[in-house]
């Protein structure tokens, strides 16, 4: 649908900006919390735009890190106005992740 093609389109103006200014652009996804409960009883719904994305840009997807995740709530903010951010616990868990996957890809 129109969302769907609007991000790719606006990732590829990210990729083109890149090679531009001269850095490696990289979309991360990281799913909020509600998608999180959804894909634990229902199964990743996202899967064919992240693997259609992938071959146009450098992608990171947390979503493996955080479905299997046992206390989900831990790694999200309890406020309301933020519902879907992380917390600090959440951010240092992403941080560490995204640390490994550039260096498993020797991108640092």
């Amino acid at each position: 649908g129109y969302p769907v093609e609007l991000l790719k389109e606006i990732l590829r103006e990210f990729k083109r900006h890149g090679k531009e200014r001269g850095f490696v652009p990289i979309f991360v996804w990281a799913p909020q919390e509600d998608d999180l409960v959804y894909m634990k009883k229902k199964g990743i719904h996202y899967g064919f735009f992240i693997q259609d994305i992938s071959k146009e840009i450098e992608t990171i997807d947390l979503t493996p890190y955080l479905i299997n995740l046992k206390d989900v709530d831990y790694f999200f903010t309890e406020e309301p106005a933020d519902r879907g951010h992380f917390s600090k616990e959440g951010d240092r868990f992403i941080a560490e992740k995204i640390y490994e996957e550039l260096k498993h890809r020797k991108i640092i």
